[in-house]
């Protein structure tokens, strides 16, 4: 069984891990109400705020968590009552726990494994080359995922510490609706919450539409290649591995300077929620990720 650990709640950052399903057409003005279309690169030069960016996923990060304990009701992590848990639990063990929502359900007599799942992104203006890190929740995830986080990890082979499905969302190009904050800026190398997500063709032109005012009116072309439906589908996906390698190539070369973080053993902090070390197959091939 691969390593499992719990991981601290991130109560600072403000933001609710709840989903937000993409929104039908009529609702575009309300998607991008209070939102400034960015590049990439402008994420972390911006300040605090909601950004949306077009960029394609190039890959799942390594040795990142991809699944946490949850309230059911509200998504929130739930955190174990008991400061002392034993790690070599199964996951059937962990989830029956006593557990309490981090927000303000309770108790959680019957939490679930839900999605947590950080990627690095290729902007698709045409403008800039720029990267950055986000982390997917439940309902992006599950766009293009079809088993739950609890099939996976039951699923999982032994020694291998996250499930190749993940690499569904690899060469997606979405409009990703992003939070930044201060807590998020401090970091070194900041990962940004995604709060939607979205392939709509429709979306995508009221972003270049937005983008282009951001820019003082230079015209930008825009990526369309993506799927026209307001759910996203795997139909976006890279049409075979040599694609995928080829823009891992191309997005992750050694001019990035980034080197991904050595593997570290974490120990078990008080009242955390639970979350499962990772690493996949494809995203392990890929060597150095652009920071």
């Amino acid at each position: 069984m691969p390593f499992i650990l719990e991981i601290n709640s991130t109560t600072n950052s403000g933001i609710s891990f709840a989903p937000s399903l993409t929104p039908p057409t009529d609702k575009l003005d309300e998607w991008f109400d209070s939102v400034t279309c960015v590049g990439c690169d402008e994420l972390d030069i911006s300040g605090p705020g909601i950004y949306a960016v077009q960029a394609e996923i190039i890959a799942v990060l390594p040795d990142d968590d991809w699944c946490y304990i949850a309230c059911k009701k509200c998504y929130k992590k739930a955190n174990t009552i008991d400061p002392l848990v034993d790690l070599t639990l199964g996951i059937d063990d962990l989830l029956a726990l006593k557990r309490k929502c981090s927000g303000k359900c309770g108790d959680c007599p019957k939490p679930v494994l839900r999605f947590k799942v950080s990627v690095r992104v290729a902007d698709k203006t045409d403008e800039t080359n720029g990267t950055a890190s986000f982390t997917l929740f439940e309902t992006q995830v599950s766009k293009f995922v079809t088993k739950t986080a609890y099939q996976l990890q039951k699923s999982l082979p032994e020694g291998q510490e996250q499930p190749d499905e993940l690499d569904e969302l690899i060469g997606n190009v979405l409009i990703f609706k992003v939070a930044v904050t201060e807590n998020t800026l401090s970091r070194e190398s900041p990962v940004y919450t995604v709060k939607d997500a979205t392939g709509d063709s429709i979306f995508i032109d009221k972003f270049a539409e937005l983008y282009n005012k951001f820019k003082g009116g230079k015209p930008t072309k825009m990526n369309h290649s993506v799927d026209t439906s307001s759910q996203p589908s795997a139909s976006t996906k890279c049409g075979s591995n040599k694609v995928v390698e080829d823009v891992l190539a191309v997005n992750l070369g050694t001019s990035s300077g980034y080197t991904p973080p050595k593997k570290v053993i974490k120990k078990e902090p008080t009242e955390s929620p639970l979350s499962v070390k990772s690493s996949t197959t494809k995203a392990k091939k890929s060597i150095q990720l652009d920071n």
